[in-house]
């Protein structure tokens, strides 16, 4: 909830609770006056009711005042939208929670151990690092560490199959001491830390043509539906992976816009924030300026751009519509946001406080 909603809901919160007491207050009084006794049966319920709705309205209206009046105070002090945005990206860097970095790796390294060891095979690679925890646009409140599995043209009849063996093995190997389960291209395993979940995405994945040289792999797409059957879908690894490198500024912004919208419920899969600020920021859109503010402002302008488009064309798999992982509701919710903020922030820079402002950063 926005600062301003937040406001208007606290004082309609309140002014429904006072003036619904002071209506009971007054009944009794009243019953008081005429010699008659106070009880539940005598008191007017409905009374009260459409009094506190009333004292809501009032509430919601001084909630609505106060928070015009905070915001023009807010206005004219001095506000550095970079070093704000600064802040929450150190608030957010998985080096503020060294514990549970080192045994996010100390595990992710012995699961890998572990795969080398017992599906060296049927692989052509050795498991990769990949996503966000490689590609370094990671947030410590909400993040995933991607391993990909390539696996041999031959290691396998179907792709089906593949998915299924791998599910199999890493279920046996660490079904007791972790949560196993299937999603839609990968295989989740999530541990628990010291009260702390770790999750890992295993994405077995096998080769087209030869691995080594065009690092093209085909993935199984579990169906969602139990009477649908698998398809397939195809990557370039490299592209994926190489996507951020030598792009800090990128990095910057493609953290500050996971944190933008895992706070205010967006759904915009990680993919299609991570493409967009890439081609923002490149020299063909905006390019990289030296302000957070100039360029998580731009990426966000280019992203409500892309997804009001039919086509946002997947640079892993040019055959694949980004757009699709994202419902035509959600989409729309996203754009419109993205449009309103853009605007305020442009007219009010302490804006960037609320839409960074929810659960999230708590």
């Amino acid at each position: 909830m926005r600062k301003k909603e937040r406001y208007i809901a606290q004082g309609a919160i309140i002014g429904f609770g006072v003036t619904a007491l002071i209506d009971i207050l007054m009944q009794w009084l009243e019953h008081n006056d005429r010699g008659e006794k106070f009880t539940w049966e005598s008191y007017d319920g409905n009374r009260a009711l459409k009094i506190g709705f009333l004292g809501s309205a009032i509430g919601a209206g001084i909630g609505y005042v106060s928070y015009e009046y905070q915001s023009t105070l807010e206005q004219k002090q001095s506000f550095n939208s970079d070093e704000y945005l600064k802040s929450i990206l150190r608030q957010e860097d998985l080096k503020q929670n060294p514990e549970l970095l080192d045994n996010a790796v100390l595990i992710r390294d012995k699961l890998k151990l572990w795969i080398v060891n017992n599906f060296s095979e049927k692989l052509v690679s050795v498991p990769e690092n990949t996503g966000s925890f490689a590609k370094r646009t990671a947030n410590a409140a909400s993040f995933d560490i991607d391993i990909l599995l390539p696996f041999r043209r031959d290691s396998f009849d179907t792709l089906e199959d593949m998915y299924s063996w791998t599910f199999e093995q890493l279920h046996q190997k660490s079904g007791r001491q972790a949560k196993v389960v299937k999603e839609t291209k990968a295989i989740c395993i999530s541990f628990e830390k010291n009260g702390q979940a770790i999750n890992f995405d295993i994405v077995p994945g096998r080769e087209i043509g030869n691995y080594k040289q065009d690092r093209r792999l085909n993935l199984y797409v579990k169906p969602n539906r139990f009477w649908k059957r698998g398809t397939c879908f195809k990557i370039d690894a490299s592209t994926q992976r190489n996507m951020t490198i030598n792009k800090p500024e990128a990095r910057k912004v493609i953290r500050l816009l996971k944190i933008y919208n895992d706070t205010n419920y967006l759904n915009i899969p990680s993919v299609l924030l991570e493409q967009a600020t890439v081609e923002a920021l490149s020299e063909r859109k905006y390019g990289v300026y030296t302000s957070n503010t100039d360029n998580l402002l731009n990426s966000m302008d280019y992203l409500a751009e892309k997804l009001g488009q039919e086509f946002f064309t997947d640079h892993g798999n040019t055959n694949n519509n980004l757009n699709n992982k994202i419902d035509s509701y959600s989409k729309s919710k996203a754009v419109e946001l993205l449009r309103k903020d853009i605007t305020k922030i442009e007219v009010n820079s302490n804006y960037l406080k609320e839409i960074f402002e929810g659960p999230y950063l708590d």
